[in-house]
């Protein structure tokens, strides 16, 4: 039976969603509903997030693939990395919702790396890129 044409091979999507349990990914891939992986994620800021995970949903999006991915034992440092930066975009998005002057706090943000908001401060380089999820296997 071949392999599918997502394994081994990196795939460059958007991150729509992250959190400590999953995330929310748009690629130009289908993978199945409930295809479990091996993955290993690397957003822009170089952090890397290896784990199993499952794909739990997904929905064309005219030419990707929005995919629902909930993983399974990531480490627990991550997690916690992850939630921070979370908390931190939550309390950014509070800030401009009330007019704050300077909303964004730059490199005390734990989401900075990854933001794309026009209230980045101007001042603070910024580069949009992609994420690089690598899957290595299917697990079955």
């Amino acid at each position: 039976m071949p392999m599918p044409p997502y394994i081994g091979k990196a795939l460059r999507g958007k991150l729509i969603d992250l959190s400590a349990g999953g995330l929310a990914l748009l690629i130009p891939q289908i993978i199945p509903l409930g295809t479990k992986v091996h993955m290993k994620l690397t957003l822009p800021d170089q952090t890397l997030i290896e784990c199993n995970g499952e794909i739990r949903h997904m929905l064309p999006r005219e030419r990707n693939y929005l995919h629902g991915l909930q993983f399974d034992g990531v480490a627990a440092e991550i997690a916690t990395r992850i939630e921070k930066m979370s908390s931190d975009y939550i309390d950014c998005e509070q800030r401009i919702v009330n007019n704050h002057l300077s909303p964004c706090i730059g490199n005390q943000c734990a989401f900075f790396t990854m933001c794309t908001k026009k209230e980045r401060t101007d001042h603070f380089l910024h580069h949009e890129e992609d994420l690089l999820l690598s899957i290595s296997r299917v697990i079955s």
